[in-house]
């Protein structure tokens, strides 16, 4: 008897590709031919972090050989904040403008705020010198409004502050 041709089809579970960004490395890692089957697993990636905050000094003092110069390096503590402002894929502050009804209305947006908006908020309000009713927090999304073109003001600010 024939059978029809969707039934020939492989009858092995098919793997859904995920993207990169969503797969575990953890199983798209395999055993090379190479590597023992029965050997201990090798351990996960490690990937470095860099703490933002951090700021490193590094002298040398120079002698009359090369061998005898010392270095010194100090490290500072990070600069503890109750908030975070996270950059965007492509490095840059996830800071914005707007203009609104035909122009009239001009906002700057400030997106990417993790931990305590509410702080960053007040202290962009000291900053900037702005009145409560320029600067809102939306509850929604963790936006902060500012009412104005603000954003080489908030840009300055976040990078001094380490952001």
């Amino acid at each position: 008897m024939l059978r029809p041709s969707f039934l020939l089809r492989a009858t092995a579970p098919t793997r859904r590709l995920l993207p990169p960004r969503l797969a575990s490395p953890r199983l798209l890692t395999t055993a090379s031919p190479a590597q023992p089957t029965d050997a201990a697993p090798s351990p996960a990636p490690t990937r470095t972090v860099t703490e933002p905050f951090t700021s490193t000094t590094t002298t040398t003092t120079a002698t009359a050989t090369p061998a005898a110069a010392a270095t010194t390096t100090t490290t500072t503590a990070p600069v503890s904040r109750p908030y975070f402002v996270s950059r965007t894929p492509s490095k840059n502050l996830p800071v914005y403008q707007d203009a609104k009804r035909g122009g009239n209305l001009k906002m700057t947006y400030l997106k990417k705020v993790e931990g305590d908006a509410q702080a960053l908020k007040q202290n962009l309000a000291e900053q900037l010198s702005l009145r409560p009713d320029q600067i809102r927090l939306n509850p929604v999304t963790g936006h902060i409004q500012i009412s104005g073109h603000f954003k080489d003001k908030v840009a300055t600010y976040l990078t001094e502050q380490g952001f």
